[in-house]
């Protein structure tokens, strides 16, 4: 097994990074930064999303060095078919870089159809494929090519990129958590003010800690927003999200309002996506992205700059969300996409 001390500098700064990176541009514009010059890279990169049902190549979502890219959805549409490479992804091992020279004598790859076709007319001699996958998840590949035709991928850089496919993959995984929350059918949930005084528990968490929940769980200034919990009932991956304000009972009949935090446990692995959950709650396309803004604690002013909409167009949207679903707050709006609501709705 590979020590730390055995990776070079630059490979420990880009695992470093990796996580770091909003979205998959800026994921495939760092490695090419990093591996240009230990690697020799020419600039015909690209990152390609795999349909994780049918395990095709997808043509949405790909991204390339100079953005959108002409030769790469001629690769998509046509000359993967023919792609040595394409056919063995994840047909060997999941996670191994690939090259042309572990399928193909040197002759044979200059020589073949899918060569003086396609690779020559880019500025690409050579190609290292990173399968993408993690957790049993099939997420897609990156091309590292180089345009030296002298000159293969050695095994040492096999090595070293296999390292660099397995955290892009789990970073990536991790940009699709973010972006789309997975959500289980029955997740604890836990309500807290911004105080750390925990308001609300429904009976799924009193399942999972019937002690009380660990103290940690209700500090305002926890920075890790997703992780993995290991209980006696099971795997749980917790996530926090904002909310203002929470409805919380005071002294007699009348109520205070406060900023606090929902804390969700879903059962690890999670089953059932966002996105279906917004079509079980009847909600629009447009619905739907400004519900997701809201989870992530954003504001009016915010949601508008984010969807290119008015801040009014905004609260039109959210004032029938709250008469659609027959909730009055936020807070409600959250534990309601949630799959529970603590709050009657006749108050």
């Amino acid at each position: 097994m590979n020590t730390v001390e055995e990776y070079p500098r630059f490979l420990l700064d880009l695992i470093n990074s990796v996580y770091e990176m909003p979205g998959r541009q800026d994921l495939l514009n760092l490695i090419y930064r990093t591996l240009k010059e230990p690697f020799e890279l020419s600039p015909s990169v690209a990152l390609i999303p795999i349909d994780g049902k049918s395990g095709l190549y997808q043509m949405e979502g790909h991204a390339t060095l100079q953005g959108p890219s002409r030769w790469i959805e001629e690769w998509l549409l046509y000359y993967s078919k023919i792609d040595p490479l394409s056919s063995l992804l994840f047909k060997t091992s999941p996670h191994k870089a690939l090259r042309y020279s572990d399928v193909l004598s040197r002759e044979e790859h200059f020589s073949s159809r899918f060569y003086k076709e396609f690779l020559s007319q880019i500025p690409a001699s050579w190609v290292l494929l990173l399968p993408l996958s993690c957790y049993g998840d099939k997420l897609g590949a990156i091309w590292l090519t180089r345009e030296s035709r002298e000159k293969d991928f050695s095994d040492r850089e096999c090595d070293l990129a296999t390292v660099v496919a397995h955290h892009c993959a789990i970073a990536l995984l991790v940009q699709e958590w973010r972006s789309q929350p997975p959500l289980d059918q029955n997740p604890g949930i836990l309500v807290f003010s911004d105080r750390g005084h925990m308001i609300y528990r429904n009976d799924e968490m009193e399942k999972i800690f019937p002690g009380g929940a660990p103290e940690w769980v209700g500090e305002s200034n926890r920075k890790q927003p997703l992780q993995i919990l290991h209980t006696e009932r099971g795997s749980y991956r917790t996530r926090s999200f904002p909310m203002n304000p929470v409805q919380t009972p005071s002294q007699g009949s009348a109520s205070s309002s406060e900023k606090g935090k929902v804390v969700i446990f879903e059962p690890y692995p999670p089953k059932i996506l966002l996105c279906q959950k917004m079509k079980e709650l009847d909600l629009s396309r447009r619905q739907s992205e400004i519900v997701l803004e809201i989870m992530r604690g954003r504001t009016n002013k915010e949601i508008s700059e984010k969807l290119l909409v008015s801040i009014q167009t905004v609260k039109d949207h959210i004032h029938d969300i709250f008469k659609q679903l027959k909730i009055r707050n936020r807070s409600e709006l959250i534990l309601k996409v949630m799959g529970d609501l603590p709050f009657s709705e006749n108050g």
